[in-house]
């Protein structure tokens, strides 16, 4: 087994194993550590619980029972640095005194608990595929709002399927789910938000929107910087938002069977929302003709070829051949959501698949494939390092 993934703000890989093939992409928010732990970590977690139960054929179960532990396991890598019945409702925890108690059973920034803690405060929302080693069945476990989506061509007609859910407060499914799990607990979403806090309902770590209210309120805040300060979730409680979690940790599992010449691609939420607001209700349809070479007319400008297809997709979603607009992405906001890419062909189950990936950190790449860097202290948390580890031994069965 191989296993490759670059460490970046968004992290992405691919896993080749001797019954099946794996990629995800995880994408952080409030920070890179839940991103970082996630992509180091979980892909193993999945590959060494599916090599024990493969003769059970049930990929959906494993999958959802190994993301949610986890999940769990991201906040007792906070809990552990206490007792273990430590009560955060103790007055001890409310006075002036407690950012220094905190920092004895944590440290500061850069200090192992702390970063281990820092897994719990962050989060991350994550697609991850696997795929037969037939390459004739794929799964794709979400949470978040980043898509996976496998195109097929036929009779000159390009078809899709949504193989991830987009778990946002405008998904109505979501608010059922919410409004059964919180009854009674109206603004629990609000402003196209959950709680106010964030516009995503299921991800890994979060925990201010997962623990018990005094956790969440005086301990992990403490785990600087953290999603919200103790006064939102203070008066989330005085709301009667008393009953968490709210924020989902069990992935959407979705199966389909995949032909010869398909694509599948996996895309952060940066890429939908650098088509023009307008469009969006379009998006899909718009992306799938610009990866086959055809750019709505809305969108005002041409295509441009690219020998990675993924890199050639995010250009021509922003800027394609216009020079006007790639300096107006160039020279734009300072800040620029970051869009991950991955395109995955098909072509037979004896011949090597063709993989794409393209990352931007800010904003996206030149025409000449290289990408614009961010600020150097940026750069230093994204730097993209490649790892590739033999496991073929130890999973050989």
């Amino acid at each position: 087994m191989k296993l490759c993934f670059a460490v970046k703000m968004t992290k992405t890989g691919w896993v080749l194993h001797s019954h099946m093939e794996r990629c995800f992409c995880f994408r952080r928010h409030c920070g890179y550590e839940s991103a970082a732990y996630a992509a180091e970590t979980l892909p193993q977690l999945l590959a060494d619980h599916i090599t024990q139960n493969i003769d059970k054929q049930d990929i959906p179960t494993i999958m959802t029972e190994v993301i949610e532990s986890f999940d769990i396991s991201l906040l007792d890598r906070f809990t552990c640095l206490f007792d273990k019945d430590e009560d955060f409702s103790d007055e001890k925890w409310r006075k002036d005194a407690e950012y220094f108690i905190f920092r004895d059973h944590m440290g500061l920034r850069g200090d192992p608990r702390f970063l281990a803690a820092r897994s719990a405060v962050c989060g991350t929302t994550a697609v991850i595929g696997f795929i037969t080693k037939d390459r004739k069945h794929v799964w794709i476990a979400s949470l978040g709002d980043s898509d996976a989506v496998l195109a097929r061509s036929e009779d000159e007609a390009c078809t899709r399927t949504m193989l991830s859910a987009r778990h946002d407060p405008k998904n109505e499914e979501e608010k059922k789910r919410l409004a059964s799990e919180h009854p009674n607990e109206e603004t629990a979403i609000w402003g196209n938000t959950l709680l106010g806090a964030i516009r995503v309902t299921r991800a890994l770590g979060d925990y201010q929107l997962k623990a018990p209210t005094n956790m969440a309120a005086r301990g992990l805040q403490w785990v600087y910087p953290p999603l919200v300060g103790y006064q939102e979730v203070e008066a989330w409680a005085a709301k009667g938002h008393v009953s968490p979690p709210y924020m989902s940790r069990t992935p959407e599992i979705r199966h389909a069977d995949i032909l010869e010449d398909d694509l599948l691609i996996f895309a952060t939420d940066g890429l939908r929302d650098a088509l023009p607001l307008e469009l969006q209700a379009d998006d899909w349809d718009i992306i799938l003709g610009l990866l086959h070479g055809s750019a709505d007319p809305r969108l005002g400008h041409q295509c441009v070829s690219s020998s990675n297809v993924a890199d050639g997709l995010v250009q021509n979603v922003q800027f394609g051949s216009d020079e006007e607009k790639m300096k107006e992405v160039i020279n734009g906001p300072a800040y620029r959501d970051d869009i991950s890419v991955v395109v995955v062909k098909f072509v037979g189950s004896n011949k090597p698949m063709h993989r794409h990936c393209c990352r931007t950190d800010i904003i996206a790449s030149t025409r000449d494939n290289t990408i614009l860097q961010p600020d150097e202290r940026s750069l230093t948390l994204l730097m993209s390092t490649l790892l590739s580890v033999e496991f073929f031994s130890a999973l050989r069965w």
